[in-house]
């Protein structure tokens, strides 16, 4: 058999061209898989601030090629959309015990323009059953300001209301118009046996803040003093960590409170709790004495003004 034989030059130079190709081949396999982690789940990296595209359909969009005919998924049926559109799979971005779980998702449709979809919502929407809703419970708990025309809700009365957002909507070229979608799926309505004379309070209470499905059953008043039972989605640890977290950011704050410029006997002594924003009224709750019911927990709240 015959074999040449190189160098000792020539294959040193050879080693040197194979390792500089390896060590380039390295140094790009590791960029390319590099992710930068993200502060809270996000549904996909198109959604956000799309640029204009080159694609004429959506299924050529970034993002959305093995995307489906799109659909709201379990639980949403009655969400329309226009024709022809696609969009991603649902990312979970938020849920907890007594909150609401909340899902995002991308949708891109052809043939249209941004106000094309606002109006296409906001007229099909109606038409599917849907109200406006002026709030949605961005955080799960507490019902926020939706910020404009877009946000919807559905459900019977004293039942778990669902919510849906049209968010980030964008002309990205081409007739193409890129939207994200949150639903907001409720926790299950407490039942709350012993509560015969009761309020739900959908979406949300006027002054106090409260956890989600709550209902009340008016109580019992001394003088400024009044108690009331409640009744909530969750645990007794959910409704406090509920009420200890929106509280503070409203702009109540801890501390005693004198009904009347230090007529204490109006409370039956200083009233240690929640102060209001304004200094007019305080609040407290108890729910180390309350008991578990189905879906939920029985608990109390005090009110002194």
């Amino acid at each position: 058999m015959h074999h040449s034989t190189l160098s000792r030059a020539t294959r040193i130079s050879a080693l040197a061209i194979i390792f500089t190709l390896l060590t380039a081949c390295s140094n790009n396999s590791i960029t390319a898989n590099i992710v930068t982690p993200q502060s809270s789940p996000t549904a996909t990296t198109v959604a956000s601030t799309p640029t204009p595209t080159s694609a004429t359909q959506c299924s050529s969009v970034p993002g959305f090629a093995g995307a489906i005919g799109a659909m709201a998924g379990p639980g949403f049926s009655d969400v329309p959309f226009p024709a022809n559109s696609l969009s991603t799979t649902l990312v979970l971005h938020s849920t907890g015990t007594g909150l609401f779980t909340i899902y995002l998702f991308q949708v891109c449709s052809p043939n249209t323009t941004k106000s094309g979809i606002q109006s296409f919502f906001s007229g099909q929407m109606v038409a599917k059953g849907w109200v406006y809703s002026p709030t949605l419970p961005f955080d799960g708990g507490y019902q926020a300001p939706c910020g404009d025309p877009y946000c919807w809700t559905s459900g019977a009365p004293m039942a778990a209301p669902r919510y849906v957002g049209l968010e980030n909507v964008t002309a990205i070229g081409n007739g193409l118009v890129t939207y994200q979608m949150r639903l907001f799926v409720p926790p299950t309505m407490p039942i709350c046996p012993h509560f015969t004379t009761f309020t739900t309070f959908v979406p949300q209470h006027k002054e106090v803040p409260l956890p989600p499905e709550t209902v009340i059953e008016p109580g019992d008043a001394s003088g400024v003093l009044v108690s009331n039972g409640m009744c909530s989605a969750g645990t007794a640890a959910s409704i406090d960590l509920f009420m200890n977290t929106e509280l503070g950011k409203l702009g109540w704050h801890q501390g005693t409170f004198n009904p009347g410029g230090g007529a204490t006997f109006n409370c039956g002594g200083p009233f240690k709790g929640w102060i209001s924003p304004d200094n007019s009224h305080a609040v407290g709750w108890n729910t180390a004495n309350g008991a578990a019911v189905v879906n939920g927990w029985q608990w109390s709240l005090q009110t002194c003004r």
